[in-house]
């Protein structure tokens, strides 16, 4: 027994041997803090090391901005929002000017001090056929009889390069009309009364009082109850408004006036941004990511790196776009604009659409109005690139066992 424990025991130390001998080499070559990059480097080459390097290099930058945004907001959004809403543009400022460009200039030091531990520092990148890519011999030279590929032979870039300003005015068209519509349910989500105070105004049956320029009210009939006290916001609409036709609950009425978490708005506004989500992440996305591919592989690209980088530039161009029109509709349209937009919808027959006493002055906050459907578009997408490949990958692995 006792040399089997010491058998243990020499083992135990031969392993923490080898490991600290294995330490002490990648301290030498200044590998110690990338042992996963060079096993990730190792089992599948350096364009996929470098991906996960500039993610954990990323991560390690962005956290400290997350701390720092979280602590901001705890303190300033619930004690002063204007000072918060100063302090908020400045500190985007600063993220744009100042740490995104710090961020840049220490990642390509670490991507050189990357590509000197491997060697590869100043060699050009392996360039890959592109399999898909259809070409022309033609004879370069008469003498020799040297010949070269010329690729794209039915000239489809020039023909795409064209018509690109045609696509993205097409595109701008789906996306309002297919986008556009949740800014403006959202609004209708956060703006719709409470069922107190609908229920009071249908039991009126019309309009109780005129309103003049100058804010006198004149009392047209004798209410059959007080006007609730919460309702107070609702004034002087509620007073001068035909009577809402319903007042059904979760539909067009709400029991609670904030949307805060737990909330029956917040539900409501909850179900809206994973719908939201869905569209832009599965439909959205998907739809559009196979369109720039397949506009890309029609101009026959001779390499994976031409193919890739062209395709990259038109998915940003395409996707980056459709995925924020709804946060950029909210900040620049909506914010600004949202009574000027409740009556044009009004007045070209979509009142059915505009909450039940208009445009509230201040109830629309562009951080409240982002959280909820950015928080869940991004886990819906995190779920669909992370959680569902695995579970399939999973899946097919118990069906070939």
């Amino acid at each position: 027994g006792g040399g089997g424990r010491g058998g243990g025991a020499a083992g135990g130390g031969g392993l923490r041997s080898a490991k600290s001998a294995r330490t002490m080499a990648l301290e030498g070559s200044g590998e110690s803090g990338d042992w996963a990059i060079q096993a990730l480097r190792a089992q599948l080459g350096e364009r996929v090391a470098f991906y996960f390097a500039f993610n954990a290099f990323y991560t390690s930058w962005l956290a400290p901005l997350v701390v720092l945004m979280v602590v901001y907001y705890l303190v300033f959004r619930i004690a002063h929002w204007p000072s918060y809403a100063r302090g908020l543009s400045l500190l985007g400022w600063a993220v744009v000017a100042v740490w995104a460009p710090l961020l840049m200039k220490f990642w390509r030091r670490r991507e050189a001090a990357l590509e000197h531990m491997w060697g590869i520092r100043g060699v050009p990148p392996s360039e890959t056929p592109n399999p898909d890519a259809k070409y022309v011999v033609m004879l370069k030279d008469r003498r020799t009889g040297e010949t070269e590929r010329r690729y794209d032979p039915l000239g489809n870039r020039g023909r795409i390069a064209w018509l690109m300003l045609p696509f993205i005015l097409i595109n701008l068209a789906v996306i309002v009309v297919g986008i556009g519509p949740f800014t403006q349910w959202y609004v209708f989500g956060r703006m719709s009364p409470l069922c107190e105070c609908c229920e009071w105004h249908q039991a009126q049956g019309g309009p109780v009082a005129n309103v003049s320029a100058t804010g006198v009210v004149t009392m047209l009939v004798e209410p059959t109850a007080p006007l609730p006290a919460e309702c107070a916001y609702l004034l002087p609409h509620i007073y001068t408004q035909a009577a809402p036709t319903m007042c059904d609950y979760f539909v067009n009425c709400f029991s609670s006036r904030a949307s805060t978490v737990g909330t029956d708005r917040w539900v409501y506004i909850l179900i809206q941004g994973i719908i939201l989500g869905l569209v832009l992440d599965v439909v959205q996305f998907e739809a559009f990511s196979a369109f720039t591919v397949w506009l890309t592989r029609s101009e026959h690209w001779p390499t994976l790196s031409d193919f890739e980088s062209r395709l990259v530039r038109k998915q940003f161009l395409f996707c980056w776009v459709n995925m924020y029109f709804w946060f950029l509709a909210v900040a620049f349209a909506y914010v600004p604009f949202g009574a000027t937009i409740q009556t044009w919808l009004t007045a070209n027959g979509f009142a059915w659409f505009v909450p039940e006493y208009g445009w509230q002055e201040g109830n629309l906050n562009i951080d409240e109005a982002f959280v909820t459907p950015l928080v869940v578009t991004q886990s819906i997408n995190l779920a669909l690139e992370t959680l569902v490949p695995f579970c399939c990958l999973r899946a097919a692995r118990r069906q070939q066992k």
